[in-house]
């Protein structure tokens, strides 16, 4: 546009070219409409679908990848809530002790006799 306002604004600047610039504008103008609905993102493979369409952008294998990934968080949800009832019913029974203790080494006895015994 700077080109074409400086053409017009030049003193020996004909009626032919006066006319050519704005024939110019107006053809980019009209495009322009076309060109402003695409936007063009550097980013090598991304593809964005703003509506649904009809066909799924996902090949199958990664939609069955996700029911299995689903599968998967279901079943740790389900450990998750057993893993919670066994720790209410050892509070139930009276156990305070920490349940995910490997091994427990108990040291009993004076400083002069001690006894390690494992449990």
């Amino acid at each position: 546009l700077d080109i074409a306002k400086c053409r017009w604004l030049q003193a020996d600047a004909h009626r032919d070219d006066k006319q050519s610039i704005v024939d110019w504008l107006i053809a980019v103008w009209d495009k322009h409409d076309a060109i402003a609905d695409n936007v063009v993102l550097p980013t090598g493979q991304l593809f964005v679908e703003a509506l649904p369409g009809a066909h799924p952008l996902l090949e199958e294998f990664k939609l069955k990848h996700r029911a299995v990934d689903l599968l998967q968080a279901n079943q740790n949800l389900k450990l998750s809530q057993i893993d919670g009832l066994r720790h209410m019913k050892r509070l139930i029974d009276g156990d305070t002790e920490d349940p995910n203790v490997d091994k427990l080494i108990k040291v009993d006895g004076s400083s002069t006799d001690v006894t390690v015994s494992d449990n």
